[in-house]
């Protein structure tokens, strides 16, 4: 006669046999969740907001806080509309230690908001492999952050064949480290395809570039690692 009722030995075989389903499943939820109070809850409109993603293992994005506001300040005198510039968090760490990071970051995409990207070299292959880039060839040619010689990302698409320049590495922008958000090597600049909100996005962190070549911003005043 088949025993039926729940008991520990029960429990255990159970988790044994279905504990990384039951993870997954947790997983999957918490993203769901990070989704749905991102693109529910009251917001800008994303036609006067520029938007930048900061991805890395553990970025202190709040210290870009006071750089956002300077960014707002000034952001204001080119485009009128202009409410918020935010910078917002992504973790994402090395992909087969991380699987909580892929998911978000792919999150994020599905809600085609973001304007740019400052990320680390684990969520740029992610980005690169999704070609969700702006080729920035044209911009660069125009003098687009031309007088800083960054190092350029190469990427060829595998929907078109052609090969662009995808972002721009920031390894000698140590105002980004100085600012206790991330370690700055192997830090590339990118900007997004889908951007809603292109021309400000540029001309403000062309000027947030700017001052932090130039040391402009202070440091972050705490004390505690960022790393």
């Amino acid at each position: 006669m088949p025993h039926f009722g729940i008991t520990w030995a029960r429990i255990k075989e159970n988790i044994r046999k279905y504990g990384a389903l039951y993870l997954v499943g947790m997983i999957i939820c918490a993203v769901f969740s990070n989704v749905v109070f991102t693109s529910t809850a009251p917001r800008t409109p994303i036609e006067q907001q520029v938007l930048i993603y900061v991805a890395g293992d553990y970025p202190a994005t709040e210290n870009f806080d006071p750089v956002a506001a300077e960014m707002l300040e000034w952001g204001k005198t080119v485009d009128e509309t202009l409410e918020e510039v935010v910078f917002e968090t992504i973790q994402f760490g090395d992909p087969n230690m991380d699987m909580y990071g892929p998911m978000i970051l792919a999150a994020r995409l599905s809600l085609r908001e973001g304007d740019a990207f400052i990320a680390n070299s684990y969520s740029t292959e992610a980005l690169l492999g999704n070609e969700v880039y702006l080729p920035l060839d044209d911009l660069l040619a125009e003098g687009w952050l031309a007088e800083y010689d960054f190092e350029p990302v190469m990427h060829t698409s595998v929907e078109t064949g052609e090969t662009h320049v995808a972002a721009l590495r920031l390894d000698t922008v140590d105002a980004i480290e100085q600012l206790g958000v991330m370690y700055n090597d192997g830090v590339v600049l990118m900007i997004m395809y889908n951007s809603t909100n292109l021309d400000t996005t540029l001309a403000t962190i062309e000027h947030m570039i700017e001052n932090m070549m130039e040391g402009n911003y202070a440091p972050a005043q705490s004390s505690e690692s960022a790393y």
